[in-house]
């Protein structure tokens, strides 16, 4: 850890005598100079840690697509919204635009700063999968089918992908 490394270093200056190196330097006392340092240190250490979690997983779904699995919308956009997928423990961004094929959309807004995406599968889609339904409001809170799995290109990460209502 960056303490573990600083520490000795401070109190060495400080028993020589030469802390005041740390000041002219910096234009800060040394202890909030470290504090800052430090802070910094751990918070990309964490940024780290979550990439590399997000990563380990995207290559996982790589290998092990998830082809339906229910997610909860917690961000609704223009043409995209995201979705909480608690099977694979992580949210990912649904682009409506990659699925043209499939489904059309139209953005409604409620004037008090509320969305909705209405959604519908194209009618080619419709008849080549069977589906049953015709209509489906994306907003907060609501529950979606959809299918996670690797993107193709860089960076890695997850792609969610919109199946059709819960």
């Amino acid at each position: 850890r960056y303490a573990d490394c600083v520490v000795p270093r401070v109190l060495k200056a400080t028993l020589d005598g030469s802390l005041d190196e740390y000041r002219e330097e910096n234009g800060k006392d040394a202890e909030v100079f470290i504090a800052e340092r430090c802070n910094e240190m751990k918070t990309a250490a964490k940024r780290a840690q979550e990439r590399s979690d997000r990563v380990f997983l995207s290559i996982y779904l790589k290998h092990n697509p998830v082809a339906e699995a229910m997610g909860v919308v917690v961000g609704v956009g223009e043409k995209s919204f995201t979705v909480l997928v608690p099977e694979v423990g992580a949210e990912g961004r649904v682009y409506l635009d990659d699925q043209r094929e499939k489904f059309n959309h139209k953005l409604v807004e409620d004037g008090k700063g509320g969305k909705t995406i209405k959604v519908g599968p194209t009618e080619k889609h419709r008849v080549e999968a069977g589906l049953d339904w015709q209509n489906l409001d994306v907003k907060l809170f609501q529950k979606v089918r959809v299918a996670v799995t690797c993107k193709e290109e860089m960076p890695v990460d997850i792609k969610v992908w919109l199946v059709g209502p819960y």
